[in-house]
């Protein structure tokens, strides 16, 4: 391509995360219309789209991973707990107080499924993405 037909540069990065990034750069001719210029670039953001959510799955897995760790571990700490409670006497306001904790313990268990539920959405979103 003669120098004189070069009308536009562009350099066009997607960040990959981790430190990875996917650059795209190239040249449209001089007298190239907007149209031609904004297809070609959409067609590039839609590559590095894709490849975006490529890279964003084994993070989104782990995630997961982790989360279900989590809901696994504190589900069996409240097991434990609610078996000692049963164990052992009870003093004045002791009893009101083991409800709160109990109550607390739930609210924090069920937000550590939702954001399991969350993390599978995403997944799923980024999957979709990649194919």
């Amino acid at each position: 391509m003669d120098k004189e037909k070069i009308g536009y540069v562009y350099n066009l990065s997607v960040d990959l995360g981790s430190g990875r990034a996917l650059t795209f750069s190239g040249n449209f001719e001089t007298g190239a219309s907007a149209a031609e210029m904004n297809g070609e670039i959409d067609k590039l953001l839609s590559v590095g789209a894709r490849q975006q959510a490529k890279a964003m799955i084994p993070q989104i897995k782990d995630q997961i991973e982790v989360a279900e760790r989590t809901i696994g571990a504190f589900e069996q700490d409240m097991l434990r707990l609610a078996e000692e409670g049963g164990n052992r006497g009870k003093v004045m306001g002791q009893e009101d107080l083991e409800k709160h904790n109990k109550l607390q313990a739930q609210r924090t268990l069920d937000q550590h499924k939702a954001a399991l539920e969350s993390h599978k959405r995403h997944l799923a979103e980024a999957e979709a993405e990649a194919q």
